[in-house]
Order: C-alpha cells, then sequence, then structure tokens
C-alpha cells in the first residue's frame, strides 16, 4: 500500500481506487481495512507525540 501511495503523491487516492490496485478483484474486504491501513501507516509515518 505504501509503494502505491507514495506513487500517488500529491493526488487524492479513494478507497475504490486503493482496494482495486493492492487486493485480488475475488477478496471481500470488511469495510475498515483500508481505514485501517492508513491508521498505521499515518503512526509509523508521523508518531503522536509521547508527552500528550
Amino acid at each position: 500500500m505504501l509503494d502505491f501511495l507514495v506513487l500517488k503523491a500529491g493526488t487524492v487516492v479513494g478507497r475504490a481506487e486503493n482496494e482495486a490496485t493492492i487486493y485480488d478483484a475475488h477478496v471481500e474486504l470488511t469495510s475498515n481495512v483500508v481505514d485501517a491501513a492508513i491508521l498505521i501507516l499515518r503512526m509509523v509515518i508521523n508518531p503522536p507525540d509521547e508527552d500528550s
């Protein structure tokens, strides 16, 4: 997912495009799979302040 998002840097990537590029068309995803993956990437790239 990170590779795909890096290639799309500077553009908005919708959920459908993201899922279609990363997952097989026959895979059934739960509604928050992409949201959870994006949250993890955001936390790795920009960790929350430890002081808060």
